[in-house]
């Protein structure tokens, strides 16, 4: 029996292909960069992984770190990460992030460390154009 699978994780029956949920996360004014990483690192990722609507809806979660370095040639963004977040459909989106769970649990923690106000969410698919663990 075949299973369709997007980076060795199998898809849903629903799904045609995974929503790559991508948020642009900036820190708090108030926090230096090494700790808002140290929070969302060792706090929130773990807290947020543990809960039973991330455990049921979210297939993979990265957190991308800024290193805080940059090319003088090209211009900075002004968040400090990226919170990747798969779902099977957009639907599964909603199921995380619209519970009364997020609201009196998650929330509370990010803002702590995130600067809530200025985050951006951006829906998308993947098209892999080099994937040099798959060639030969």
């Amino acid at each position: 029996m075949y299973t369709k699978t997007v980076h060795g994780l199998p898809l849903s029956k629903k799904s045609k292909f995974m929503i790559k949920l991508a948020i642009l996360v900036p820190r708090r004014s108030d926090l230096t960069l090494e700790e808002f990483k140290t929070h969302w690192k060792d706090i929130h990722g773990p807290l947020f992984s543990s809960q039973p609507e991330v455990k049921r809806y979210v297939r993979k979660y990265i957190q991308v770190h800024s290193t805080g370095e940059h090319l003088d040639q090209f211009p900075v963004a002004s968040f400090d990460g990226i919170a990747e977040i798969w779902f099977d459909q957009m639907e599964d989106i909603n199921k995380v992030f619209g519970t009364e769970n997020y609201l009196k649990t998650i929330a509370p923690d990010e803002a702590k460390f995130i600067d809530r106000e200025n985050i951006l969410w951006i829906y998308a698919t993947e098209n892999i154009v080099i994937d040099l663990k798959n060639q030969q």
